[in-house]
């Protein structure tokens, strides 16, 4: 958990995918002293998305440009809260 983000199926399942298996990583400036930190990202790039939902880097901008994945834009960045990304599926589970 990072400063009290739990971890999601989404976000676990990306960790896994990408080889990150609960290893501490040392934060160069963090107040931890060196002695490591789990580090999970708050946003992933649309390559992670597509990693995370098993879809094609395509698939993910036509989810957002058709079905309105949210995204966050910094200039020409685009990235996707962990936690919108979530919400987004839970809402489109069909019961």
């Amino acid at each position: 958990m990072l400063a009290g983000v739990p971890l999601t199926p989404v976000s676990i399942f990306y960790w896994q995918a990408i080889g990150v298996r609960g290893e501490k990583v040392s934060v160069k400036g963090s107040r931890s002293g060196g002695r490591g930190v789990s580090v999970q990202p708050l946003l992933l790039n649309i390559p992670e998305v597509a990693v995370s939902l098993r879809l094609s880097r395509a698939k993910v901008y036509q989810l957002i440009d058709v079905e309105g994945l949210p995204v966050i834009r910094f200039g020409r960045a685009v990235r996707v809260s962990v936690a919108a990304l979530e919400r987004w599926l839970e809402a489109r589970e069909v019961a």
